[in-house]
């Protein structure tokens, strides 16, 4: 009986032993799980913002791209301002520079006009004295 007894004792120990070891088997299998699933949502998740990441940083690139390309076009649309800018000043000083010697030279030309005016008033005027001086010898 003694036998049987250790025996059953031995049996239900290592049933016990067993049945403990599976419960702590499969708790640590269900923690790995739900740890490994967590990690791999969490992968997931850092994927999809990784891929996000790439597309918006995509996006940006073109944008820099595009707003270069803009960058470019206006600084060469200002240099051809300036040019432009410079050429308008040189015309407008020669325009200035052909005024200012035609204006003198009609000045000097209303001067000589005004001068050879003033030389025939005064021949009418002494045209006219003469006649008037005749008339009153004839009267």
């Amino acid at each position: 009986f003694k036998i049987w007894r250790n025996w059953v004792k031995g049996a239900r120990q290592s049933k016990w032993m067993r049945k403990r070891r599976t419960l702590r088997i499969e708790a640590d299998l269900a923690a790995h799980t739900k740890g490994s699933a967590f990690l791999r949502w969490r992968l997931n998740i850092l994927a999809s913002k990784f891929v996000k990441a790439e597309e918006h940083k995509s996006s940006l690139m073109y944008q820099l791209g595009n707003a270069n390309n803009q960058f470019t076009l206006l600084c060469f649309k200002a240099e051809r301002y300036l040019v432009t800018i410079d050429d308008l000043r040189e015309q407008l000083t020669s325009s200035t520079t052909y005024l200012t010697q035609e204006k003198q030279k009609n000045y000097d030309a209303s001067a000589l006009l005004n001068v050879e005016h003033n030389n025939k008033m005064k021949e009418v005027a002494n045209t006219v004295s003469d006649l008037a001086a005749m008339s009153q010898q004839w009267m």
